[in-house]
């Protein structure tokens, strides 16, 4: 017979094999829950895709401490992927691919892992070795090529072995493919390509690899042949491992398209009675490991490589059931890297070069050990295993309990492991094996139990003995404590069997199946970074159903009531946590009596016990899947877990498939609606995001009913749903016995106000009703993180929502039950169903656009987002018009101050612009920077989004050729470049960090040269981040609109100063057609450059000068300040403040921001909670200011003090208030302070507008009269909080009283007038017995009277909303105090109508219009003559503005205060022109006699004087009703 008719015959013998006997895998047992997304052959019916779902199928993807910071996407058909295009669920899967191969292990024993443990394996696996070794290097070195087929006989290989091999003879059944191996190895068939020739370069790799695989295949079992004795052509006793016929293929199994390029697969394997042999497509069912290939060894190319087989491998864990860890090879050029893809991370071996002989040996060696290995070896799972004489697949369950293993028949996979790291979480659903005796009601025995049968690899603790976390140990506690509870009986899994799996393989060894002995053979150091994980398994009963089984809205209600009480009593009868509700992990149990349906609660994988002992960190860990985890557990905060986190979960659940439908029907009426779903943001993004998503839509019962409750499904069953969500909100973060600063989600300087709660009109009463307790009244007072506040009574508040939820359990069932005997209403029934349907009778209310950090400023909460947007626009038009200084000399800002460095840029802009005019007038260009060329080359305007990919490229290029040139340079030693200017890779997005919607063109980071990769991925995501941000380019198509383009920078810049702590100026580009502006904005200017046009050699010279000098010069050039050092993150980690009374620098520790500035031009007030460094104890907290105020000029040899000088007036408070008792306390104290001082260079200079922005413009007469500001910082003694924490009106009358007293003092003893009261500025200190103590803050407005002429008025101060009238008019009637008084009217009527703090402001409604809208606007004159309508006459002030105060309690008494106020400068001015007054005939002549406001201003010390009596007289009574307040309060029972 000749050879191809031998292989013909063995051929068929292979196919018929194949249909007679069962896989190797457990591929063919039926999948219940989830199936490719695309499979070959439909091997289930759609109604056994609807089959129950298990006791004990979770979620794998959660784990704790490790829990994923990004969405995993899992399998296409998962829960939390419904509705989720595959485009996005590819995004999703390379991203966390590219982070798992950045993250992987090299250990040089990764191939140990396959070596036996067996001695006679390991010495067989030595011989063979050296056989194959000899025989392959042997053929490498023969000389002549041969084209025919040799025979596979043991000559063959002996004549290899020996000394003068036969040239004749050539092993490998592929003659020219075995060609390529010799060519590949001596160096000749190799090269880079790229674009089309890589891709095509990687392709003509998968023969040669495909070949070499089997060539050592068909070496291996000759040798085996040999080294049996005697010799025999029967089956080989080795595995013979080869790869697929197909390469490049997308194989059988897979939800996706990706293509693999080859895979290797066991063609013959004694371990089961039929060998998996012929399959020519490869198949993730039948892999054994994966290979990719790559025609590059260069490190990108191999990081690039790992990842595409972490995505991979994905598709085998969720194909073969039994498998334990994924095998995997890369090839890179010639180096093969041997992988393993396990629970935790991707490990590597080092480099394994096939042109070297020990490379050669290092393959051939571990594909031997691959040969001869246990099965567990392998990757596979000895336990789950073909039962050949039953002919049934099997699991074994071993018991901790009794030390026995249980054997259980698989009826059919019901829950996939579809990821690669994690859990890799299985289910089965089987039945016993044996009969356990029982008879049934007949008397007969009863058929064997169905049970589910749990495996998982759990996380495990280093001490063996402790069981906190143990899911069987916490199992059993469980079932041995509510046994006894009939009320509670199938509503949680019962456990039948469980403890760690053991194996006993091939040899009769038995262990544990942990990390440590899957891999073993591994370093001790790489054990420990894969961490600790046990694969345990579990039986139980009885079965549920998944939720998505549910058949009404109802019934989920039901199932969610009933998963919440056993909750809550597994919680406090066994103080174990589950910390994992989702819909994963809720069932619905049908086995109840009459078909009744009840909720289960499954597991309890990340189950806690909680007690005193409980480690804090334990329990604060990140546990869950995102679209169901609380806040606290995906902002991985220190807030300690507790029921409530659950509680908020269900809710999550309740909203996800009140969205998404309760049953596969009513997903199709989700499906119809066609609308954006806004839940979708609770998966989308890392962490953060999801946080930030949820923190909006869960602050107010408004925003929570109109972002995720209206995009419910559109059916009446739903509305019992709709109204328990709610509630379970309301009870939950606003529980109305919670204290206010316990609610609600947002932090409050990040707080909406777009929506408020509706909250019936409370009844009006002069006194306000007695208060009883808050539940959290035990939380330090001055905690303010409401997640905190509540985990401090989170029993109590947990007790309110499952009462709640009881209430809604029964109103389900009274609905069931109705629908049950109402038969004949059904069709009736399914006419209004059908007509809500319809889109044209559906309501189609789409959800505003809030963000987190939305304007959150006190004076904003009457206004809605389109109000401030269209604000803004206003302010940048006026700011374009008014404040624009044309043509400066921006690129003097970035010019290097040392003359050696700004030579050697010069050097560099020249070689640069060299190499960039030669890319542009090549006739070929890379394809990485051609697209540059279609901008510097534009002869015709092009759309918007055309230009942003050919203008990134351009300054791509140039940073490129900076960091090329500058190592060409001679003196490039001498300096170390700072950074380099990269564009963000996504454009026209909405950035990280911003307020509002809109979204920028391109944005630039400065990138530190020795930054690495994995930096550049943590540090710079591809979408931009305003805390990362140096500069944004706004691009217009048309030249000429450089006005729109800055108008749209002016908006942009404003999030650049609120996000990055440490910017003093900010730059930007504006881009119109192929003219390029730089642009520096400052703190009452924007500086634009003369126009550069890239399509002229002379623009682009200049361009990329500034953009060389910008990558060069140090980094205050740039707008950033160096005396403020921050974090990784971006959060201020040390300040230095200079005090310019001892000339010594102090250095601070930030604890975190109180004030970020949010405005482009102006003061850039921030503030910070800081500790002095040298105060070990870190007790004595200051707070660190820092503020641009406007300042005097000093002339050479004049040593005048600034009289605007805030630390001077501060020092001078502090020295003459220095032992008064009454006021201490009552305004801030100065620590330290002084004009910032930055190093530049080798001179030291103060921060001012002058040093920072000076050489901008030419000297000039016009440039010396120009605003004039410096930098101050000020250390503060303080310990207060904002005014809107007052609990009720008589705090804050305390506080003004407090504030308006500290007020006088400092005007009579100090001769300095504030000049700035406002909100913003008035604090409270809180004190015992609920008592307050004003504090009045910020003096960067204050003026020294005895030193100024306050006849004059040189600027506007303070905020709109609060500035007197004459300030705004910036009159000529001196300033006097009668001014801050009059601030102080308006900061009453500011809270009275809109609410005193945040509990109070969710009543206020912002539809039915106020008065002091119109005390916000742009125009100083439209608000001045606004208030002087509201305020012209007490009878006006009454109507116009004390009508409009809220009907609350205690608001009355505010009212009462307002107007005796006004009255009292009225009263004083009718005085003051009495007719008995005498009065000069030429000033009665003088208009300015007649002026009420100057009038008043002549007697303004008596009326003050007045004026403090009367706000002193009502600070006694508030305090009296404060006392008597207290006393009932700790006279009432708690």
């Amino acid at each position: 017979m000749t050879s191809s008719e031998d292989k013909n015959k063995n051929k068929g013998k292979k196919r018929s094999a194949s249909k007679r006997s069962p896989p190797r895998t457990p591929n063919n047992i039926p999948i219940d829950a989830i199936t490719p997304r695309k499979p070959k052959r439909q091997r289930q019916s759609s109604s056994q895709a609807k089959s129950s779902r298990v006791a004990g199928s979770v979620n794998c993807e959660h784990q704790p401490n490790i829990t994923p910071r990004v969405q995993r996407s899992g399998h296409s058909n998962s829960h939390t992927n419904r509705g989720v295009p595959m485009s996005t669920l590819q995004m999703e899967r390379k991203r966390e691919a590219k982070e798992a191969a950045q993250k992987t292990i090299v250990d040089q024993n990764v191939p140990d892992v396959a070596i036996p443990r067996n001695e006679g394996a390991r010495s067989r696996a030595d011989e063979i070795s050296g056989l194959v070794v000899s025989a392959f290097e042997s053929y490498v070195n023969l000389a002549p090529y041969h084209t025919r087929l040799a025979t596979q006989t043991s000559s063959g290989l002996a004549a290899m072995q020996s000394e003068k091999p036969d040239p004749s003879i050539d092993i490998g059944v592929f003659s020219d493919e075995c060609k390529g191996i010799r060519e590949m190895i001596r160096g000749k068939g190799r090269g880079r390509g790229k674009g089309k020739a890589k891709a095509a370069h990687e392709r003509d790799m998968y023969p040669w690899v495909k070949a070499l695989f089997s060539l050592i295949a068909e070496a291996i079992c000759e040798a085996d042949r040999i080294l049996t004795k005697p010799p025999t052509a029967a089956r080989p006793s080795v595995r013979q491992i080869i790869p697929f016929k197909h390469t490049d293929r997308t194989p059988e199994g897979a939800d996706d398209q990706d293509r693999i390029d080859i895979a290797l697969r066991i063609e013959g394997d004694t371990s089961s009675d039929s060998p998996c042999r012929g399959s020519m497509k490869p198949d993730y069912s039948r892999m054994l490991a994966l290979i990719e290939a790559k025609c590059s060894s260069d490190e990108p190319e191999q990081q690039a490589a790992y990842a595409q087989l972490f995505k991979y491998s994905r598709h085998i864990y969720a194909n073969q059931h039994d498998r334990r860890f994924v095998w995997g090879l890369t090839v890179c050029d010639s180096t093969f890297r041997i992988c393993l893809l396990g629970q935790n991370r991707i490990l590597s071996s080092g480099s394994i070069d096939v042109t070297t002989p020990d490379g050669r040996k290092a393959l051939a060696k571990w594909l031997v050990n691959m040969s001869l290995c246990e099965r567990d070896r392998l990757g596979y799972d000895p336990t789950l295993y073909y039962n050949g004489e039953e002919h049934r697949w099997e699991i074994k369950v071993h018991d901790d309990a009794t030390g026995e293993f249980k054997v259980y028949e698989i009826i059919s996979c019901m829950r996939i492991s579809d990821r690669v790291c994690g859990r890799h979480t299985r289910c089965f659903r089987c039945k016993e094996t044996e009969a356990s005796g029982d008879v049934d009601e007949h008397g007969k025995p009863a058929e064997p139990r169905e049970i589910l049968v749990k495996r998982a690899w759990a996380i495990t603790a280093q001490n063996s003995d402790d069981k906190s976390r143990d899911e069987v140990s916490l199992l059993r506690e469980i079932n041995n404590t509510l046994k006894d509870n009939k009320d509670l009986e199938g509503k949680y899994p019962t456990l039948l069997a469980g403890g760690v799996v053991r194996i006993t393989d091939e040899n009769g060894e038995t262990f544990d199946d942990t990390v440590k002995t899957a891999f073993a053979g591994l370093s001790e150091e790489t054990l420990r970074d894969v961490g600790s994980r046990t694969q345990k398994g579990m039986a139980m009963t009885p079965i549920g159903q998944d939720i998505r089984m549910c058949r009404s809205a109802d019934e989920l209600i039901i199932a969610a009531a009933d998963v919440m009480e056993v909750h809550t009593a597994i919680r406090k009868q066994c103080n174990i946590l589950h910390r994992d509700i989702s819909i994963n992990n809720i069932l619905i149990n049908r086995n109840g009596p009459g078909d009744r349906a009840c909720g289960m609660l499954i597991d309890f994988d990340c189950a806690l016990r909680i007690d005193d002992t409980t480690d804090h960190e334990a329990r604060s860990e990140m546990t869950g899947t995102f679209p169901f985890m609380s806040v606290n557990n995906l902002e991985a905060s220190k807030v300690i877990r507790t029921e409530l986190d659950d509680w908020e979960s269900i809710i999550y659940v309740l909203c996800w498939l009140g969205t998404f439908g309760a049953n596969t029907d009513d997903e199709e009426d989700m499906q119809a609606g066609g609308k954006p779903l806004r839940i979708y943001k609770w998966r989308t993004g890392d962490a953060a995001d999801v946080a930030e998503a949820k923190r909006i839509d869960m602050d107010t019962n408004k925003l929570f009913a109109s972002n995720i409750v209206s995009q419910f499904i559109k059916n009446p069953s739903y509305v019992h749903l709709k109204k328990l969500v709610v509630d379970l909100r309301q009870k939950l973060f606003d529980n109305l016995k919670v204290s206010p600063k316990g609610r609600g989600t947002l932090e409050a300087d990040e707080d909406l106000f777009d929506y408020f709660s509706p909250v019936p009109e409370p009844v009006n009463s002069s006194e306000p009703p007695e208060k009883e307790p808050y539940w959290d009244d035990g939380c330090d007072e001055n905690e303010f993180d409401q997640f905190k506040r509540r985990a401090t009574c989170a029993g109590k508040i947990s007790d309110a929502l499952l009462e709640a939820i009881k209430v809604a359990h029964e109103g389900a069932s009274t609905s069931q039950r109705s629908k049950r005997t109402a038969s004949s209403n059904i069709s009736i029934t399914g006419q209004v169903r059908s007509l809500s349907l319809n889109p044209e009778h559906t309501s189609q209310s789409t959800p505003q656009k809030s963000r987190s950090s939305h304007a959150s400023t006190k004076s904003n909460i009457t206004r809605s987002a389109r109000d401030i947007r269209d604000e803004r626009k206003k302010e940048a038009e006026y700011c374009v018009r008014h404040n624009l200084v044309p043509d400066a000399l921006v690129a003097e800002v970035a010019k290097p101050r040392d003359d050696g460095l700004a030579t050697f840029t010069a050097q560099i802009a020249t070689r640069v612009c060299e190499s960039l005019e030669a890319f542009i007038h090549a006739d070929e260009h890379s394809k990485k920077y051609a697209e540059l060329v279609k901008w510097t080359g534009m002869k015709e305007q092009s759309p918007e989004s055309a230009m942003y990919s050919p203008i990134s490229a351009f300054f791509t290029y140039v940073s490129k050729a900076i960091d090329s040139v500058h190592v060409g340079i001679p003196d490039g030693g001498s300096y170390s470049r700072a950074c380099v200017i990269l564009p963000y890779d996504i454009t026209d997005r909405n950035p990280i960090g911003a307020d509002d919607d809109t979204r920028i063109d391109i944005a630039f980071r400065f990138v530190s040269r020795n930054a690495s990769d994995a930096e550049l991925a943590q540090r710079y995501p591809g979408k931009p981040d305003y805390k990362d941000i140096t500069a944004i380019v706004e691009v217009k198509r048309e030249v000429g609109k450089e006005a729109e383009a800055l108008k749209q920078l002016y908006i942009y810049n404003r999030n650049l100063y609120a996000k990055q702590t440490n910017r003093r100026f900010t730059w930007g580009f504006t881009i119109c057609g192929s003219v390029v502006h730089a642009c520096v904005f400052g703190n009452d200017d924007m500086f634009v450059s003369k126009p550069m046009d890239v399509m002229e050699p002379n623009g682009r010279k200049e361009l990329v000068a500034l953009l060389v000098n910008m990558a060069y010069c140090e980094e205050d050039q740039l707008g950033y300040d160096p005396t403020i050092r921050l974090y990784e993150d971006g959060g201020v980690k040390e300040i230095d403040v200079y005090d310019q009374e001892s000339r010594k620098t102090h250095t601070y520790q930030c604890i975190g921001p109180i004030m970020l500035a949010t405005r482009n031009f102006g003061r850039h007030t921030r503030c910070f909670l800081c500790v002095d460094c040298r105060d070990k104890s870190g007790e004595k907290k200051v707070v660190v200011k820092d503020a641009w105020a406007y300042a005097t000029r000093k002339k050479d040899g004049n040593n005048t003090v600034d009289v605007r000088d805030e630390v001077v007036i501060m020092q001078k408070i502090r020295d003459k208030l220095a032992g008064n008792k009454e006021l201490e306390g009552k305004c801030a104290t100065l620590v330290h302070g002084g004009v910032v001082r930055i190093i530049k260079g080798d001179v030291v200079e103060e921060d001012n507008t002058d040093t920072a922005f000076g050489m901008l413009l030419p000297p000039s007469p016009s440039s010396e009269k120009r605003e004039f500001r410096a930098r101050r910082r000020m250390a503060m003694a303080l310990d207060c909080v904002p005014l809107q924490n007052v609990d009720h009106v008589d705090q804050l009358i305390v506080a003004a009283a407090d504030i308006m007293n500290v007020h006088t003092a400092i005007a009579k003893t100090c001769n300095i007038l504030h000049s700035d009261i406002s909100v913003n500025n008035m604090l409270i200190t809180k004190l015992p017995e609920n008592k307050v103590r004003g504090v009045l803050i910020d003096f960067d407005c204050a003026k020294d009277i005895s030193k100024v002429d306050c006849k004059t008025r040189p600027e506007r101060t303070g905020t709109y909303p609060y500035m007197r009238i004459n300030n705004m008019e910036i009159s000529s009637v001196k300033h006097t105090q009668l001014d801050d008084w009059e601030s102080l009217i308006y900061v009453l009527c500011w809270p009275g109508t809109t609410g005193i703090n945040q509990d109070d402001e969710k009543l206020f409604d912002r539809a039915d219009g106020l008065p002091i809208e119109d005390w916000q606007g742009i125009s100083p004159e439209k608000v001045a003559t606004s208030k002087r309508d509201k305020l012209q006459t007490p009878d006006s002030f009454v109507t116009n503005m004390l009508a409009k105060f809220l009907k609350l309690p205690g608001y009355s008494r505010l009212r009462a205060l307002a107007k005796p106020l006004l009255v009292e400068e009225e009263h004083s001015d009718e005085e003051t022109s009495s007719p008995d007054s005498p009065v000069d005939q030429d000033e009665e002549q003088d208009d300015d006699a007649r002026n009420p406001f100057k009038r008043r201003a002549d007697y303004a010390e008596n009326i003050a004087d007045d004026l403090l009596k009367t706000l002193l007289k009502e600070r006694e009574k508030a305090l009296g009703r404060i006392r008597k307040r207290y006393k009932k309060e700790m006279e009432a029972p708690f």
